[in-house]
């Protein structure tokens, strides 16, 4: 007869995922999931959530970067009223923020200008979201990932260029 698991084996899946990706395949996910959320949002949100949506699209002078990112982004995922949805892309972002798979950064992530930037992005989504626009939030969704994509792989490409 086989052991059955221990209740404390569970976590040790969050470890598995780390250990068999990297960045990019959880871009990649990210990619596939989230401007399906989005669209949901835009059909979805109160006017309670868009207002959340919206006020989360603009960071706050010295508030920290990462967290108003993720913020921005659970929101929607929030509006898009899929609980499942909500829990897969909660998971996903842990493994994504892992330090294990984190690639080494050459710029700043706080950067002022990277953050005007992706402000921008996440206030061309919230506003597609407001007007109920689901293929543009949809679109909108989609650029600003690939342009994160993009961040990506240029890190880990300096970082090859500087091993």
């Amino acid at each position: 007869a086989r052991a059955r698991r221990a209740p404390t084996a569970l976590p040790r899946y969050g470890e598995e995922l780390v250990r068999v990706t990297n960045p990019i395949e959880v871009l990649e996910l990210r990619l596939i999931m989230e401007p399906g959320l989005a669209r949901l949002a835009s059909l979805r949100a109160s006017s309670f959530e868009t207002a959340r949506i919206l006020d989360a699209a603009t960071t706050p002078e010295n508030a920290p970067s990462g967290e108003v990112d993720f913020a921005f982004h659970l929101a929607i995922v929030a509006a898009a009223r899929n609980h499942l949805a909500a829990e897969f892309y909660k998971m996903l972002r842990q493994v994504g923020v892992d330090a294990r798979v984190k690639v080494a950064r050459t710029a700043a992530p706080t950067c002022p200008k990277r953050i005007a930037h992706r402000d921008g992005e996440h206030r061309l989504i919230a506003e597609a979201i407001s007007q109920r626009d689901p293929e543009a939030a949809e679109a909108a969704m989609r650029t600003h990932l690939l342009s994160v994509q993009r961040q990506i792989m240029e890190r880990s490409n300096a970082g090859a260029f500087a091993a």
